[in-house]
This record gives structure tokens, C-alpha cells and sequence, in this order.
């Protein structure tokens, strides 16, 4: 856990530097909207809607795993009840 604090750590440091080093005001166009903002924020809200985007792409995939470990988890429980059931003197 020290490790991924650490990590952390040094990754905002570094996005502070990044961000102070690349101040520069740029103006993004994207159909009828302007947006006007450091070249950092850009830049940061791009990479955040991109991450938010793979996300959402991931979501469904995780529910269905989900779901199957699940209804697997229930069969299991149900053979193992079907074993311990068994009469003893049958074998």
C-alpha cells in the first residue's frame, strides 16, 4: 500500500510540474462550442473523458462476469447440497 502511495505521489508531483511548465492558453474548437483553457486542463479533461469513456465501454462486460460467477457460485452450492443429501447406505 506504501508502494501505491508513493506512486501517487510522484505522479502529481509530476502532473504540478506539468501543469505550471505548460500554462499556455489554447483554444479548443469542436463543432459549435469554443473552449479556452491552459494547455494542461486540456489536456487533463481529454485524458478524463477518454478513461470515463473506456469505462463505460468495460462496464457490461464486468456485470456479465459478474453475473456468471454468480449463477456458477449457485450451482456449485446446489451440487454440494446434492451431495451431502445422498443416502449413506446406497453406498
Amino acid at each position: 500500500m506504501v508502494v501505491w502511495l508513493l506512486l501517487a505521489l510522484v505522479i502529481a508531483v509530476f502532473s504540478g510540474v506539468f501543469a505550471l511548465q505548460n500554462a499556455v492558453p489554447v483554444t479548443v474548437a469542436f463543432l459549435k462550442w469554443r473552449f479556452q483553457g491552459s494547455l494542461a486542463l486540456v489536456l487533463l479533461l481529454s485524458l478524463s473523458s477518454g478513461a470515463l469513456a473506456a469505462f463505460l465501454a468495460l462496464v457490461p462486460a464486468l456485470l456479465r462476469g459478474k453475473w456468471r460467477a454468480s449463477s456458477l457460485q449457485k450451482r456449485l452450492e446446489a451440487a454440494e447440497q446434492g451431495l451431502n443429501k445422498k443416502d449413506p447406505t446406497t453406498e
